[in-house]
């Protein structure tokens, strides 16, 4: 947008029309500086040796990458299935070595046996408990899933925070600026005895005011952009975030619904319920004992005289009072938990997309709208306030409100991008859709 030549009218005013002229260039072409690159500019003070902008896709992989996270993902996959590989193995064999010495008037009897026992699951206990050992292991690996959605959610967040707050700093900081210079020219008008001294000092208050929201944002901006960082590298040489904050237009409600059984808490309980169900499978097999059956040789010296044989036993215990039924009542109460928690879940996450889908859809809409009607709105305020400024029907009050005003709206319409981007990443975790 380009400054149009305004022609004062002739009216009645104690200041010249010139100096109003003058300062009314300088705060029009200051407010045309930040309508045009408040949205997309970003903090000055990068240096060329800057990191390149990051995008929301480089932040999530270079987050879901780092060694620490994992570390835990293997970590924790591994201990379940050590877990696995544990309820799948046979009990240790017994070797029992005894040796019995017995004085008697014939002489020294002694007798010593050898023997290697071995404990055998004929009611397939074990197998079922390995079953049930493999479905935690699923489980396990689908919570890892889960854990990534929700990291990667941070991070989205975090990097569309860091971005609204850039923007914002942009627009205060490019306020701040203009608002320097015009003061300057007010001052130099006051020296000259061209504006009065009300108008100087109600100048130098805006431009204190500038200055303090303009390094207020920049705090908020930095404090954002190391969060980031510490989430997706290295914090003492953090990457500009680059994007748009308005997300795109959601799919539709249907698509979404249908990928919330695939999400994977869903899954996990599901998995668990599974398992429990093999754990009562087991227990329903406890009064099925299991054997112990021992292979070994006895020998007997008496005197001079030596025997041996070969010694076979059988252990088996007589299920009369424990059969498994807190077993079973455990393993039946554990698949209900999780069955009820499965079904509450998917409720809540049912009800959360409906109401996100259609708050994303009208946050999109109005912040779409207000971008679209705000600038245009803005400019026209600002070039009605300069003209009765130049025309003598209006002091600098009224054109500094408009100023303000204008600023108002350049952060309102980035709130708004803002509050739809963070029900976008909200309802795209619901949805099972990560960006991972």
């Amino acid at each position: 947008m380009r400054a149009m030549p305004i022609s004062p009218r002739p009216v009645a005013t104690k200041k010249p029309i010139g100096d109003r002229r003058l300062l009314a260039a300088s705060l029009y072409a200051g407010m045309l500086l930040l309508s045009q690159g408040a949205l997309a500019q970003t903090p000055g003070g990068a240096s060329p040796s800057s990191p390149a902008p990051m995008t929301e896709h480089d932040s999530v992989r270079l987050g879901l990458a780092r060694p620490d996270i994992a570390t835990l993902i293997e970590a924790t996959v591994a201990s379940a299935r050590s877990d696995v590989a544990e309820a799948g193995r046979w009990a240790n064999p017994t070797l029992d070595i005894g040796r019995e010495s017995i004085k008697s008037p014939l002489g020294q009897n002694t007798e010593r046996t050898i023997e290697l026992s071995q404990q055998f699951d004929v009611g397939g206990k074990r197998g079922l408990r390995r079953d049930a050992a493999r479905e935690r292991l699923a489980a396990v690996v689908a919570d890892t899933e889960q854990r990534r959605v929700e990291i990667a959610a941070e991070i989205r967040q975090r990097f569309y925070e860091a971005l609204y707050r850039q923007k914002l700093a942009a627009a205060t900081g490019d306020w701040e600026r203009r608002m320097s210079a015009i003061a300057e020219t007010v001052k130099k008008l006051h020296q000259g005895g061209e504006v009065a001294g009300y108008d100087r000092r109600r100048m130098a208050l805006e431009r204190m005011t500038a200055q303090t929201r303009s390094r207020v944002e920049q705090a908020e901006y930095q404090k954002a952009l190391l969060r980031l960082a510490a989430l997706t590298g290295d914090p003492a040489s953090p990457a500009e975030p680059a994007g748009d904050l308005i997300p795109p237009e959601p799919q539709a409600l249907e698509l979404l619904l249908a990928r919330i059984d695939q999400r994977p808490a869903l899954r996990a309980h599901e998995r668990r319920a599974g398992a429990s169900e093999l754990d009562r499978q087991a227990a329903r097999r406890a009064w099925i004992p299991d054997v112990t059956i021992g292979l070994g040789q006895k020998s007997a010296e008496n005197g001079g005289a030596r025997d041996s044989g070969t010694v076979l036993s059988v252990s088996v215990p007589l299920p009369f009072f424990d059969r498994g039924q807190t077993g079973q009542q455990r393993a039946a109460a554990q698949a209900d938990i999780s069955r009820s928690e499965a079904r509450l879940l998917r409720t809540r996450l049912d009800g959360d997309a409906r109401a996100l889908w259609q708050q994303l859809k009208q946050l999109n809409a109005a912040a779409r709208d207000y971008r679209e009607q705000s600038t245009t709105g803005s400019r026209e305020l600002v070039r009605i306030a300069e003209a009765a400024y130049q025309g003598g029907e209006s002091s600098i009050l009224e054109l500094l409100d408009a100023y303000k005003a204008a600023l108002e709206v350049e952060q309102r319409a980035l709130e708004l991008g803002w509050n739809a981007r963070r029900a976008a990443i909200e309802l795209d975790t619901i949805a099972g859709n990560g960006k991972l």
